[in-house]
């Protein structure tokens, strides 16, 4: 590899800010990864405290459905924000350092992964297995209720009008990390 022309002074100090905060994202990136991974862990100890739990009938799958939604919502949401982080420095950051070294051999990583992960079963993964998995939970869910908690009191209601929201609000974080996800297949 070639070593990049030398810099004058204010280009050297932008490149250590650029440096530095290259550092600071992906420290937080992997406090973003840590913590999606954790999540894995607080959804078996919810469902090991739902199945253990003194509630029965209709209270426990509605607090089921509700752990459902929450710990869907939490995983959406730090898939997006390690992809807002990811291409803020390949769209962004990137752009700038290449400007002060006059060359793009550098971050190569993320744009690898691309191509490795845009293949076989975790593109499919993706693509359907989420969101399929979660819909065969919710509609799941839905017929155990419909079918062992009749009839219906006034609590079920604020219970089905919760469960929609936080339907609803899954379903846009879906959205907005699969629009992510289509900008990351366009790193090159």
């Amino acid at each position: 590899m070639t070593n990049p022309p030398s810099l004058v002074p204010n280009e050297e100090l932008l490149a250590e800010l650029h440096l530095a905060e290259y550092s600071a994202i992906t420290a937080r990136l992997s406090t973003w990864i840590t913590l999606q991974y954790a999540i894995y862990a607080v959804a078996g100890a919810a469902v090991a405290a739902v199945a253990s739990s003194s509630l029965s009938g209709p209270p426990r799958i509605w607090i089921g459905f509700l752990i459902l939604q929450l710990l869907a919502w939490a995983w959406l949401q730090t898939a997006c924000e390690i992809f807002i982080h990811v291409l803020y420095v390949e769209e962004e950051l990137k752009k700038k350092v290449a400007s002060l070294t006059h060359s793009h051999e550098f971050w190569g990583y993320e744009p690898s992964l691309n191509k490795i992960r845009g293949k076989g079963f975790v593109k499919l993964e993706w693509t359907a297995g989420l969101a399929i998995g979660y819909v065969i939970l919710l509609i799941g869910g839905a017929w155990l209720l419909w079918t062992f908690t009749r009839p219906w009191r006034w609590t079920d209601l604020f219970w089905v009008a919760l469960i929609v929201y936080l339907s609803v609000m899954v379903g846009c974080k879906l959205h907005q990390m699969e629009g992510l996800q289509r900008r990351m297949k366009q790193i090159k």
